[in-house]
């Protein structure tokens, strides 16, 4: 009987620890569909990978959110208006405009990678 409850009490653990390898593994990327209808997301690597923000509906100076200055390599627009990302903050310097429904996974091949600092 005694070894019955070591064996059980093993098994436990084992479950546990499988459980919890489970619970924090995090997916490797957010992906294209993690981006709502009526969001404009950014995220901070290209092919829609890493860290993601919703900036729809909202103007940013990202020098404020040291997080995202000059971070950003890809977007995804899922709103029926067009938003203007810019190199510098107060909304100077090169800049694209996002169209309505409209994906860029490689912002380098625009060179815009990594320098956005504002958006409206």
């Amino acid at each position: 009987m005694k070894s019955l409850k070591k064996v059980l009490a093993a098994a436990a653990v084992t479950a546990g620890l499988a459980t919890s390898a489970v619970v924090f593994a995090a997916p490797a990327s957010a992906g294209t569909g993690s981006c709502s209808v009526g969001h404009h997301c950014v995220w901070e690597k290209v092919n829609f990978d890493g860290a993601i923000t919703n900036v729809a509906g909202r103007s940013f100076a990202w020098m404020y959110y040291d997080f995202w200055n000059d971070e950003i390599s890809s977007m995804n627009n899922r709103t029926s208006s067009y938003y203007m990302l810019y190199e510098h903050n107060n909304f100077k310097g090169k800049s694209i405009q996002t169209h309505p429904n409209s994906m860029y996974s490689y912002l380098p091949m625009v060179g815009m990678d990594n320098i956005i600092s504002s958006s409206k």
